[in-house]
């Protein structure tokens, strides 16, 4: 193999690398979002139903408490307030937070809670 070869194929190994590497903060962020819309649907789904236990309700407090920081500074203060109302047991407040931060509609998510 010649010199210029090895050279070229050098640099297109380096390319390759170069295109997978790790993600973009941006995609981080969204990445993060993405479990606090998760955690924050899995608890108005199981206190809709009356299902939340307070073990659950817990680790929800958890996942959300690590993650709310870590989304966009655009949508931190968002985040926060959605923690906040998990955290109070805020059903109302939690569906209406999660919905203006773009969370997937499910049938829950229009419900009150059952007594």
């Amino acid at each position: 193999m010649s010199s210029a070869a090895s050279k070229k194929e050098a640099v297109s190994t380096t390319e390759k690398k170069s295109e997978s590497t790790e993600p973009t903060q941006e995609e981080w962020q969204a990445s993060y979002k993405q479990i606090v819309l998760n955690e924050t649907s899995s608890y108005i789904e199981l206190t809709v139903k009356g299902t939340l236990s307070v073990e659950r309700h817990e680790s929800a407090l958890k996942v959300l408490n690590k993650y709310f920081e870590k989304v966009a500074p655009s949508e931190k203060d968002s985040a926060l307030k959605l923690a906040s109302a998990v955290k109070k047991d805020d059903l109302a407040t939690a569906q209406k937070i999660y919905i203006l931060m773009g969370g997937d509609d499910f049938p829950e998510l229009h419900k009150k809670r059952l007594k």
